[in-house]
């Protein structure tokens, strides 16, 4: 998977310019990767477009201009570009009431151990547990933004390329949910996973 370079990156005056395009171009790319699952949890699977909008962004919120501050950015966020048989993503956990978040983060602790990402080969499921960012965690609730790593195999990445049939599983006590990608999803992270081979 290609990295970010400080040379990657627009100046804010710049940026602004083509900014407008750029959110069109990125919105396509997200929609192909954003995944729902149940009615709290969303992930977004990232690559490289992903993550260097979302430098992009927070270079232009926080008005960052010297180099130095932009390649903290950079080595930053760069974490979230998956590398070599990695697909990685952020999971969303969405829930507006803040006192019923406060009540499901603190249960849905232990959610680490509990995050599948799985996909259908010759008639056999293989299952890949979640690396989940340990920063995120502690004792009393899980954080509501989770970023996570999926790691292949070699033969697991050769069956991933070749599946029609993949998704995401969680089997929490207090979520339970497991559902497939669209065929178009599928095909997206699937070209993702591939880039990270070159």
């Amino acid at each position: 998977m290609k990295t970010i370079q400080f040379e990657d990156i627009y100046q804010i005056e710049e940026y602004n310019k083509k900014r407008d395009e750029i959110r069109q171009k990125i919105f396509s790319i997200k929609k192909l990767r954003r995944f729902h699952l149940g009615t709290m949890f969303t992930f977004l699977f990232e690559n490289y477009q992903t993550v260097w909008y979302q430098i992009q962004e927070m270079i232009r919120a926080e008005g960052i201009t010297s180099k130095e501050d932009i390649m903290f950015e950079i080595q930053t966020y760069s974490e979230l570009i998956p590398q070599k048989q990695q697909i990685k993503a952020t999971l969303l956990i969405e829930i507006d009431d803040p006192e019923f978040r406060k009540y499901k983060l603190k249960e849905l602790l232990g959610l680490e151990k509990c995050v599948f990402f799985f996909y259908e080969h010759q008639n056999k499921t293989t299952e890949i547990l979640a690396e989940f960012d340990v920063r995120q965690m502690n004792q009393e609730r899980i954080s509501s933004v989770q970023y996570l790593t999926f790691s292949f195999n070699d033969t697991q990445t050769e069956e991933f390329l070749k599946t029609n049939q993949a998704g995401i599983k969680v089997n929490h006590p207090a979520y339970n949910y497991k559902e497939y990608f669209q065929l178009e999803q599928l095909r997206a992270i699937q070209e993702d996973f591939q880039n990270t081979l070159i």
